[in-house]
C-alpha cells in the first residue's frame, strides 16, 4: 500500500507539473510559442543528423590520412632513376600528382633516387605553347624533378594525331637507365595524345629490361568520385598494383596547379581537380611484356 501510494503521489506530482507547464506555455505570446516549437524541431533534427555528419566526416578524414603511400611503393620503385612521361604540360598534376608527390618524398629520403619528367609536347593547341612550356619547367622544378624536358617536335603537336613510331623515337632518346611511368592504353581521360603516349612508350621499351609502370585508367563510374574511388579499389586491390595517395586531400594538388600552370587553371579544370580520382590516388600497374595489350581509347 505504501509503495502504491508513493507511485500515485509521483503520478499526481507529474500531472500537476505538466498542467502547470502547459499553462505557462499558453500564457506566452504566439511568437514565443512558435520560437519554442522551432527550437524543439531543430534539436530533434540535429539529434538525428549530427552523428551521421560526424561519422561521414570521420570516415573521409581517416581515408585521406591513412592511405598516404602504399607499403609496396618503396620496395617496388627503388630505382636510381625514374622517368615520368606525359603528353602535355599540367598532366603531371591533373593525373599523376600522387605519384609525383611520392617520388619527391622518396627522393628526399634516398640520395640516389631521382626522377625526371619528359613532356612530349608544349601544349600549344590554343597558341600558348611557349607559355605552357615555361610553366612546365617551373612546375617540374617545384616538384623536385632533377630534369624537365619539353619536346618540340613537329610530329607531336598538341591535338594532332601522334604515331607510335614518332613517340617511340622521341622517348628512346631520353631513357638513360631510368624506370618509366606513363599512361596506360586508356589514357586516363581518353585523350588521343595520352593513348598514343602509352602505345609509343610500350614500343620504345619492347626489348628493354627496365621497369615500366602505367597509370591505370579509373572506371567511368568512379572517375569523378574523388577519394571514394580509392576506397573501392583498396577493397579489391591486387599485388601487382602500387597505390599512392595524398593525405592532404586535393589542396596540395590545387596549389601545384595554381602556381605551376596558371594559364590552364580555368574553372572546369578546378572542378575536375577537386572531383577526380587521380587527385587522391594513382594505381600504377607494372607492365608484363609477355602479354601484348591492344586496348585502345
Amino acid at each position: 500500500p505504501g509503495a502504491a501510494a508513493s507511485r500515485s503521489g509521483v503520478r499526481v506530482v507529474r500531472i500537476r507539473y505538466e498542467v502547470s507547464k502547459q499553462r505557462d506555455v499558453s500564457s506566452l505570446g504566439s511568437h514565443r510559442r512558435l520560437a519554442m516549437s522551432i527550437g524543439r524541431r531543430r534539436r530533434r533534427r540535429c539529434g538525428t543528423t549530427a552523428p551521421a555528419a560526424v561519422a561521414l566526416g570521420g570516415a573521409v578524414t581517416a581515408l585521406l590520412s591513412s592511405s598516404r603511400r602504399d607499403d609496396d611503393f618503396p620496395a617496388r620503385m627503388l630505382h636510381r632513376k625514374t622517368l615520368l612521361v606525359i603528353a602535355h604540360p599540367d598532366d603531371e598534376v591533373m593525373f599523376f600528382y600522387p605519384t609525383v608527390r611520392a617520388l619527391r618524398e622518396l627522393q628526399s629520403e634516398r640520395s640516389n633516387a631521382t626522377f625526371s619528367i619528359l613532356c612530349l609536347s608544349d601544349g600549344g593547341f590554343d597558341g600558348l605553347g611557349a607559355v605552357r612550356a615555361a610553366e612546365m619547367r617551373t612546375a617540374g622544378a617545384a616538384h623536385g624533378a632533377v630534369r624537365v624536358t619539353v619536346v618540340d617536335d613537329a610530329r607531336l603537336r598538341d591535338g594532332a594525331a601522334w604515331t607510335d613510331d614518332a613517340v617511340a623515337d622521341v622517348v628512346s632518346r631520353h631513357l638513360d637507365d631510368a624506370a618509366v611511368i606513363t599512361f596506360d592504353a586508356g589514357g586516363a581521360s581518353g585523350h588521343p595524345n595520352h593513348c598514343a603516349t602509352s602505345t609509343g612508350v610500350r614500343r620504345a621499351l619492347a626489348s628493354s629490361p627496365r621497369a615500366h609502370y602505367e597509370l591505370r585508367t579509373a572506371p567511368l563510374a568512379t572517375r569523378l568520385l574523388g577519394p571514394l574511388d580509392a576506397a573501392v579499389y583498396r577493397r579489391r586491390r591486387r599485388r601487382r598494383h602500387v597505390l599512392t595517395t595524398t593525405n592532404l586531400g586535393p589542396w596540395a594538388a590545387w596549389r601545384a596547379m595554381a602556381t605551376g600552370h596558371p594559364s590552364q587553371f580555368v574553372w572546369y579544370r578546378r572542378i575536375f581537380l577537386l572531383l577526380s580520382a587521380y587527385t587522391y590516388a594513382n594505381r600504377l600497374v607494372e607492365v608484363d611484356r609477355t602479354k601484348n595489350s591492344t586496348t585502345t581509347c
